[in-house]
Order: C-alpha cells, then structure tokens, then sequence
C-alpha cells in the first residue's frame, strides 16, 4: 500500500470535507510541529554555546521546576477546558461555558499567583534548592509561572472549540520564536548571551504567546457569548477538577524527575550537558508524537465501535511506519553523536553516552507506538497513572545508585530503564484488557 493511500486510510479522507480538514489542520499541525522543533534546537544552540553547560544548566534545572509547577497546576484545568469547550458549544450552552470560562480563569489566576508566591518565599527562605547558584534564578523564572499557566489553559480551549492549528502556534511557534529573537537582539549588541537576560526573556517570551492565543480566545469567543448571561455548575466543575490534579502532580514529576534528580546530585554543569543530550535523544520520538496527535480520535473511535481487527491492523501499521522512519534517525544520532553534542559548543559531547543511551530507549520506545495514548483513548486511564507512579519510583530509585556513580550517564540509564518498564507494562496491560497487542512485530491483518 502507498504511504499517501494509507494515510488517507487511517485518517478517514474520502469526502472532499475531509481533505480539508487534511490540507487546512492536520498538515499545517505537522508543520508547526517541524517547525517548533526547529525553533526550539536554535533557541538551546544559541543559549549552549553562549552560555556553557554550567550557566545553561542553571538554566534549565529551574525552567524544568517551573514547568513541573505549572504541570500541577493545569493539567486538570487544561482537560476539564478541553472536554467542557467541546462538549457544551456541541449542544450550544453558551451560557453555561461562558460561566465555565470565567471559573475556569478565576480558578487558575488564584492557583498561578498563589502557586507563584509560594514557590518565591519557600526559596527566599528556605534552603530547599541543592546549589545556591539556583537561587536568584529561580526567584526569576517564577515570573513565568502564571503566565505560562495562561497560555498552556486558553490553548486547551483553543482546542476544543476545534481551532487546533491556532492553539498549537502560540506554544510551538509564538513562545520560542519571541524567545529566539530577543537571544538574537541580544547577541547582537553584547555579542554574548548571558544568564539573566535569558531568564528575563523566557518570561517575555510565554507572555508573547500568552497575548498570541488571547486575542485569537476573544476573536473566537466574543461573538458567541456577547450579552449573555453566565452560568455555573461549580460544584461538578469542582469535583471533577479534584480528581485530576493527582494525575497532573504524576505529570509533572514524572516529565522532570531526571532533571530534578540530576540536579539534586551533581552540579549545574551536568544538568546543562544531560538536557541537550536528551533534547536530541527526543528528535528520534517525533514521528511517534505526530501519530499520537493524528490518530488518537480514530483509537477512541475504533474502541467504542469495539472494531477490534481494525485496531489492531491501524496500530501494528502505524508503528511500523513510524518504527522505519525512526530507525535511520536514531542510528544516525548515536553514530555521530559526539559531533552532534560538539555543536552546542565545549563540554557537550561529553554527553555523548548518554544520548546512545537515551536514544535506545527511545527507540525501544517507538517499537510500543501509542501505548500510552492507546490507554487514554480506551478509557484506561488509571492504569496510565499507576504505571507513571511505578516509573518515577523506578527512576528515583535508579537515580539514587546510579548517577552518584557515573553522572548524567547515570540519570540517562535510569531514564532510559523507566521509559522502557513503562511501555513493556503498559502494552501487557493493554493486551490483557483489549487483546491489542502495541508491539512493531505484533500480528496485524493486511
């Protein structure tokens, strides 16, 4: 089967309304993705090679709290917008979501502000940071708490009111592309690129993106709920939120605990070299991401349909696919993977073994496809979570033996064991409660 055939496929183009939807959101989505990734390599380029590992480090190791903080705080703020978006503008209660809207944003602005003034005292006054080095950049980077708490909410909505495009710009593309133009004013008239700047301008940047997807929020919004009057259902709002925020402090951890541990342990300088490596490590996974975004409905939509052969085909295809698209990537990294380190400048090619090593996994990774979001989709998410709890204690207690002893090759070989026991239990789960098996070499009918 050509590729172009079996894309159409497996997203369902046969009406002309279809390859609309093709040619105006998922192909665009793709190329915002391209291009953020490559937004993103220049912006950690710019700042490894001006700033050494040891600044970036620094860098890096309280963007990385920062980003865990705000995982806690909207991850089940962004869910309940995505799924109440959809759901109540599909059945036209207009005046309900505009209650939504306005809980939703009072919620976040008292759980951001208070989330960002709490983090400021407990470091101002406690010696909770492993390096006084992190202090006064920590102090910093809170500015960016609420404000990337907004952008990552009105970019959920954004989503479920089907502008998927629109809210995939303000974060892959407005927030890094601000990010990298400010690094190269910057550069241009100090012809270096240092610390504090960079911190300043990290906050600046979200707020661009913040700005980007409100007035994009109020263009949309404004002509649906003008002159109407709210209303609330707090208290289902409530519970509901409740119960995800666990999940979003699993989240949040989880997305970080390397990094945390990495700090924790070894200095600054070390932090700085293992992000880069896993950076590029992540490359290998960017097929694997665009097929988790492009096939999830169709996962939701065979499970309910319990078109259980069709599943399994879309699965073991897809993984195929992206398996032959990752493989020459991810060899092609590990072998010149010093001189791919090298261009972020001396000292980062000594992460060399830890991107193989970081590699491999993520290419074990892609061998299990859409695992995880298998499970989502086929409403197991509570095996998601308990998974994601036994993953991180795997990795602390990994981290604990491993990096005091060998560094960041260390953390990279605990992370690289975690991911791999997340997916091996994750596709024994799915097997035992679906029969899908999410495995590259998993029989498939053609």
């Amino acid at each position: 089967m050509k590729l172009y055939q079996y894309i159409s496929s497996i997203l369902q183009i046969n009406t002309e309304e279809d390859k609309n939807r093709f040619y105006k959101v998922l192909l665009p989505t793709f190329m915002v993705q391209v291009g953020g990734t490559a937004i993103a390599t220049l912006v950690s380029l710019a700042m490894g090679r001006s700033m050494g590992p040891a600044k970036y480090g620094i860098y890096i190791y309280c963007f990385s709290i920062v980003m865990g903080i705000v995982n806690f705080m909207v991850y089940g703020l962004n869910l309940l917008s995505l799924r109440e978006t959809s759901g109540l503008l599909a059945v036209g209660k207009l005046q309900q979501w505009k209650g939504f809207m306005r809980w939703n944003s009072a919620t976040l602005f008292v759980l951001s502000a208070g989330g960002s003034i709490l983090t400021v005292l407990t470091v101002y006054f406690f010696p909770v940071l492993p390096n006084s080095a992190y202090r006064v950049p920590m102090l910093i980077m809170c500015s960016a708490i609420p404000l990337y708490s907004f952008l990552l909410l009105f970019a959920s909505v954004l989503r479920g009111m089907h502008k998927i495009l629109l809210s995939q710009i303000s974060e892959k593309m407005v927030r890094p592309a601000s990010l990298l133009l400010m690094l190269v004013v910057l550069y241009f008239f100090e012809r270096h690129i240092t610390l504090y700047p960079a911190l300043i301008f990290n906050s600046l940047s979200c707020a661009a993106g913040l700005i980007f997807v409100l007035i994009k929020y109020r263009k949309a919004a404004a002509p649906l709920v003008k002159n109407l009057i709210p209303e609330y259902e707090k208290n289902r709002w409530i519970r509901e939120v409740s119960g995800l925020f666990l999940f979003g402090i699993l989240v949040g951890i989880d997305s970080q605990i390397d990094v945390y541990m990495l700090g924790y342990l070894k200095p600054p300088a070390d932090v700085g070299v293992y992000k880069i490596a896993n950076n590029v490590a992540l490359v290998t996974s960017f097929f694997l991401t665009i097929s988790n975004i492009v096939l999830a409905p169709s996962f939701a939509h065979l499970h309910v349909l319990k078109e259980r052969d069709r599943l399994q085909h879309l699965i073991t295809q897809t993984i195929r696919w992206v398996m032959l698209l990752t493989a020459p990537i991810a060899i092609t990294v590990m072998v010149f993977s010093s001189r791919i380190l090298s261009l972020w400048g001396p000292g980062f090619e000594n992460g060399r073994y830890a991107l193989i090593i970081l590699c491999t996994a993520h290419l074990i990774n892609s061998a299990f496809g859409s695992v995880g979001n298998l499970a989502l989709m086929s409403k197991f998410e509570k095996y998601n979570g308990i998974v994601i709890a036994m993953s991180i204690v795997i990795n602390i207690a990994l981290n604990l033996i491993l990096t005091p002893r060998w560094g960041f090759n260390g953390t990279a070989l605990a992370s690289g064991i975690s991911i791999v026991s997340w997916n091996v239990t994750l596709f024994f789960i799915i097997k035992r409660k679906t029969g899908i098996r999410a495995w590259v070499f998993s029989p498939g009918k053609n």
